[in-house]
């Protein structure tokens, strides 16, 4: 026999909405979003462009610490990709960076798929 008593604790917001729009056949989404961490907050935003058989994409966000053992980070994507058929083939390009007081890095990174 025990007593128990819960409380919910919110740690972590996400947030975010998609905004598609289809203009004569081809598709323009927008897709901002934010989280609040115990350690971080975020504010980032995804935009693509597409047709049936390509699309573009960019990204970003942007993070500011509100502790000290966690850096400042930003990064940002661009890609695109082409089907044809049932093979797609995606090429993307990141850059992350961080700065952890003052310390400064930029991570870069290509990929096909």
């Amino acid at each position: 026999i025990g007593t128990f008593s819960y409380a919910p604790v919110i740690s972590e917001i996400n947030t975010g909405i998609t905004l598609g729009l289809d203009v004569n056949n081809i598709i323009l989404s927008l897709d901002p979003h934010y989280a609040n961490r115990i350690w971080e907050q975020e504010l980032g935003i995804n935009a693509k462009i597409g047709a049936k058989n390509i699309d573009f994409s960019l990204g970003g966000y942007v993070s500011q610490s509100t502790y000290d053992f966690a850096p400042d980070r930003a990064g940002i994507n661009v890609g695109t990709s082409a089907s044809l058929g049932n093979s797609k083939i995606s090429l993307i390009y990141k850059n992350e960076m961080q700065n952890y007081d003052g310390e400064t890095s930029n991570n870069s990174s290509f990929s096909i798929n």
